[in-house]
């Protein structure tokens, strides 16, 4: 095993009994230590913006926060960031896959019809009502 170093000065771990050829990273310190402080500087923005009320936006810029960390997880601490072209394929199309199922939600989400109770009642026979008499219940407690 041998250490050399890329272009950009960071060490790389050669593997001579690899047959693939692959490459290990190794990442320094500081660069986990950096990633970490931007962690929980995010995890604390996250915690100051829930405190503010900005309508609908909330839950919009809490997972545009949450979509930032998990980049800096997926490239740093899982070593994506240095991996080959066809994992890198396949973690973009998870992703893609994953911003789809989140519009979808969003969307859903965004075209109920909600009422001033804060409850959405369906349009099925039989279940306003059910869901009525259940509020009615709950605001008399």
């Amino acid at each position: 095993m041998t250490v050399s170093h890329d272009a950009s000065g960071e060490a790389v771990l050669e593997h001579e009994e690899n047959i693939v050829g692959h490459l290990h990273h190794v990442v320094s310190w500081q660069t986990y230590l950096a990633v970490y402080i931007a962690l929980v500087f995010f995890t604390v923005v996250t915690v100051l913006v829930a405190t503010v009320h900005l309508g609908e936006f909330n839950t919009m810029v809490a997972l545009s926060i949450a979509v930032v960390k998990m980049l800096l997880v997926l490239l740093f601490f899982m070593h994506v960031r240095w991996s080959g072209s066809v994992l890198r394929m396949i973690v973009l199309a998870g992703f893609i896959w994953f911003m789809i199922m989140v519009v979808l939600t969003m969307s859903d989400y965004a075209s109920r019809h909600w009422d001033q109770g804060g409850s959405a009642a369906p349009n099925v026979p039989g279940v306003a009502p059910v869901v009525q008499q259940v509020n009615s219940e709950q605001s008399n407690h």
